[in-house]
């Protein structure tokens, strides 16, 4: 089973393929049943990381966030505070991959360099 041991997955549609901007993002949500309640827990992904990895050919538009970024998107609200305050680190994730914990559908991942 991949779902919060390998990673998280959300159905999207085939629009998302290709499209992406620094100010568009996706919130995610994992809505976390359990008997009678919910704990839901938002996702926020860049637009980008999305665009880049749902494929055309695909019967089924998935996309798969590792658990490798998790601290990266989970409950990330501070990002969306400092992206609408202009804040640099935050428009640099917007835009970032990440390669070490990304990997690109149908491309090897690509080991983390020991080299200094």
């Amino acid at each position: 089973m991949r779902y919060g041991h390998e990673g998280y997955e959300w159905g999207v549609n085939a629009g998302v393929i290709g499209k992406y901007r620094e100010s568009f993002w996706y919130a995610l949500i994992d809505l976390q049943e359990s008997d009678d309640s919910w704990s839901p827990v938002v996702y926020f992904i860049p637009s980008r990381w999305v665009a880049e990895f749902v494929k055309p050919d695909w019967s089924r538009f998935m996309y798969f966030l590792p658990t490798s970024v998790k601290d990266l998107t989970c409950e990330r609200w501070d990002l969306v505070e400092k992206y609408l305050s202009g804040d640099s680190s935050a428009i640099t994730w917007a835009n970032d991959w990440p390669e070490q914990k990304l990997v690109k559908w149908g491309e090897p991942s690509q080991p983390a360099s020991d080299a200094p």
